[in-house]
């Protein structure tokens, strides 16, 4: 079972721990600044100069220093593959976003991009990069649904919307389903059962269960 390692470690150590348990992909959360491909977790909120993530929130852009993509992807083992996972929502900014990588990234097939729009998956594709369609909640699901078949290669998906139904249906349009966030091992366990080809987890133990 493909296993991904969510939120990639800053540490090389860490990193080379998380793929002895079994993440052979590991994701990294970017968005770009002036220019440059940084990883962050902090989203937008509309309106507003208030950036969050989760429950945490800063003031812009000013108060935190993100670290630079390059660094952190020098953390991960040179045989994982790197899962982008595209925050930028504006029309603008997405598109920086995307150009970044194409101008920066070698589309060697280490980086797959994933994100919940197409636009921004198509124009990667047609460079040479992996894409991974995300679906996060019931529209995004119903515009997959209601699709043809999926050029990316794969759909990651919140284990929450999934059934063994739903997983053989998605099955119809891409050859692999991945769940995320999956932190519990018996929900692993379940999900491996229905037919899901991988998990996104942030837990060591997970990653031993299913990859063992």
């Amino acid at each position: 079972m493909l296993v991904v390692a969510h939120r990639a470690p800053r540490s090389a150590e860490v990193c080379r721990a998380v793929a002895d348990a079994g993440a052979t992909v590991f994701e990294i959360d970017v968005q770009v600044w002036h220019g440059q491909l940084v990883v962050s977790h902090y989203l937008p909120l509309r309106g507003s100069r208030l950036r969050h993530d989760g429950w945490r929130f800063a003031v812009g852009w000013s108060e935190r220093r993100e670290p630079l993509l390059a660094g952190v992807a020098n953390c991960v083992p040179a045989d994982a593959a790197i899962l982008l996972d595209l925050k930028e929502t504006q029309v603008g900014r997405r598109d920086a976003l995307v150009a970044a990588i194409i101008e920066t990234l070698p589309n060697s097939g280490r980086y797959i991009a994933c994100s919940p729009l197409g636009d921004d998956l198509d124009a990667l594709r047609d460079k040479g990069f992996r894409t991974w369609r995300t679906i996060g909640g019931r529209s995004e699901l119903k515009a997959v649904l209601n699709g043809g078949e999926l050029a990316d290669d794969a759909v990651t998906v919140d284990h929450r919307l999934l059934s063994q139904a739903l997983v053989e249906r998605l099955h119809a349009y891409t050859a692999t389903v991945v769940a995320w966030t999956v932190n519990d091992v018996k929900r692993a366990a379940a999900l491996r059962e229905w037919g899901v080809d991988g998990v996104t987890t942030d837990r060591v133990e997970v990653m031993r269960a299913v990859s063992s």
